[in-house]
């Protein structure tokens, strides 16, 4: 069943156009939650400038008074997909302002609705999707995030990483079926990497490999130290929290800081609102209180650390362990 939905998803991304499997209806049905969600800012933090998407020109029919307002995706300057043991991302040349357009079409041209479109923290966030076609379960559901970074080393280059979230329904005879967390589909976060890549890039994008595996780590004393250089433990860190179900909302990186929640995302799905209460206001997710990830670096080590008003020591620990289970 994994592999033909695999397959099913890779060739409707592939296409890109004229795709309509996923069940979502016509162009001009109303999208839940698909402006973009407010996120609190941490303290001591602001909101990046934002000026919206790109400037669309506009272009004067001759013979007629209308005006075409057309959107031209621009095509990066290099494209990579690279990998650290299980880790895939995409390094993009450029900045935000020129990529976040073409990230929020490539969802579109999915057919695959958005519920978080935030470009001053770099998240994009889909609805709960499933497939209507006859291969494929109608008891699952699937959702993705893509999380948007600066690359470090001083050039203009971004970083994009993509989570695979997905659900599974209990008590499929009820009026209402109970759904429950199933497990993340590695193979399907790397598909979508694959035909992101190719998107931006219009090419078949080639997997470089920069590092081995070979990470050691230690929880102990509320602390889990990583053998692992700030650089390589800031992003494994990263990739962890969110496929622990604990959320990036924000980042220093300078400081070494993610600014996270961990989140409950089935609360949309196991809520009791109707098809009405969705379409006065968007889907919910429940959060718990917001606490920071701290990433201290001590030359070929990094050591993490849990900071929050209500983190004690049992619930520090805890988040240690899911992120050590999810390097």
């Amino acid at each position: 069943m994994t592999y033909l939905k695999l397959s099913a998803i890779a060739l409707s991304i592939g296409l890109l156009t004229g795709c309509s499997y996923f069940g979502f209806g016509s162009d001009n049905e109303r999208t839940l939650g698909e402006e973009a969600l407010a996120l609190e800012i941490p303290p001591n933090l602001s909101t990046p400038k934002d000026s919206g998407l790109l400037v669309i020109p506009e272009i004067e029919i001759t013979g007629t008074s209308k005006t075409v307002k057309d959107r031209v995706l621009q095509k990066p300057d290099n494209v990579e997909l690279l990998r650290d043991g299980r880790n895939y991302w995409i390094r993009v040349a450029g900045d935000r302002e020129n990529i976040w357009h073409n990230l929020l079409q490539f969802w579109s041209d999915a057919n695959i609705k958005l519920r978080v479109k935030n470009k001053p923290h770099g998240i994009i966030e889909t609805s709960w999707f499933s497939g209507d076609d006859k291969r494929f379960a109608s008891d699952t559901k699937d959702k993705f995030r893509l999380r948007v970074e600066e690359a470090d080393g001083g050039i203009k280059a971004l970083e994009l990483y993509i989570t695979h979230y997905g659900a599974i329904a209990t008590d499929i005879g009820a009026k209402r079926p109970r759904w429950n967390n199933r497990e993340r589909d590695h193979d399907l976060e790397v598909e979508f990497l694959h035909q992101l890549a190719d998107y931006l890039d219009r090419v078949p994008t080639q997997v470089t490999t920069i590092k081995k595996a070979t990470t050691n780590y230690d929880v102990s004393d509320e602390k889990l130290v990583i053998s692992e250089d700030f650089k390589h433990a800031w992003r494994k860190v990263g990739i962890a929290l969110e496929q622990a179900n604990i959320l990036i909302s924000d980042r220093n990186r300078n400081k070494g800081i993610y600014f996270v929640n961990k989140v409950d995302f089935l609360e949309d799905l196991n809520s009791n609102r109707g098809p009405l209460d969705r379409l006065i206001s968007p889907d919910k997710v429940k959060q718990e209180k917001p606490f920071e990830v701290h990433i201290e670096s001590k030359g070929a080590r990094s050591i993490i650390s849990i900071e929050g008003k209500t983190m004690t020591p049992a619930k520090k620990l805890h988040v240690l362990k899911a992120i050590r289970d999810h390097l």
